[in-house]
């Protein structure tokens, strides 16, 4: 059986219609030796309704794991302990994939020096505030951000939304810090902060885009 070469790893609660949207995409897109996980924090009947769709879609590659509402750290560990592939990707619940999304990612990490990547995301609420393409923390604590420039460039943190990282970075970074309760905001920022200070860099990557609709809970 052939090493999976990507996991793409979907955290969702209460999301049952989005979450299959966004999980459709990513089966036209990964390979046959792919690994994809859904970890499931949601109410039981929503959980249920998920699980009956995963059951239908009679994918090998999907895997469907139960968890408790602990919030999406906890979610995003529990997803890297069930795959083993060099390069993970996590895109969130409410989210559609535009072509090449998936090999956009994996591209970018022919370059050894680079530990994560952000894709182009195109925010159905959320407008950039800064003109050049950027995603970074400014020194008084705001996220200064514009993830839809036509160049690839450096930044300094990555966007939870649509995100990858080299399983090595992630191992030399440790976990996603679960003290982010709530919307959890910055934890995203916290992992890319650590493995920037384990020595990789972060890279935006335009061809890996995605759709990002900001859907209610």
């Amino acid at each position: 059986m052939p090493e999976p070469n990507m996991a793409v790893i979907i955290c969702t609660r209460n999301r049952p219609v989005h979450v299959l949207d966004a999980l459709d995409d990513v089966m036209a897109q990964a390979s046959d030796d792919a690994e994809i996980v859904v970890v499931e924090q949601s109410d039981p009947a929503m959980f249920d309704d998920v699980r009956r769709a995963v059951v239908e879609r009679c994918d090998e590659r999907i895997r469907l794991i139960q968890a408790p509402p602990d919030g999406l750290p906890a979610a995003r560990n529990l997803g890297l302990t069930a795959t083993r592939s060099p390069i993970v990707l996590f895109v969130d619940d409410d989210v559609r994939l535009r072509p090449g999304c998936l090999e956009g990612h994996l591209q970018r990490y022919e370059d050894p020096r680079v530990g994560g990547v952000v894709g182009q995301i195109f925010e159905e609420t959320v407008r950039p505030n800064t003109p050049s393409t950027a995603n970074r923390i400014s020194r008084s604590g705001r996220v200064i951000t514009n993830l839809n420039g036509p160049d690839r460039v450096e930044v300094g943190i990555l966007k939870g939304a649509n995100m990858s990282f080299r399983r090595a970075a992630l191992e030399a970074a440790g976990p996603f810090d679960c003290a982010y309760k709530g919307n959890a905001f910055l934890e995203d920022a916290d992992m890319s902060t650590r493995v920037r200070r384990a020595g990789y860099s972060l890279a935006y990557e335009p061809s890996a885009a995605l759709h990002h609709l900001s859907a209610p809970m």
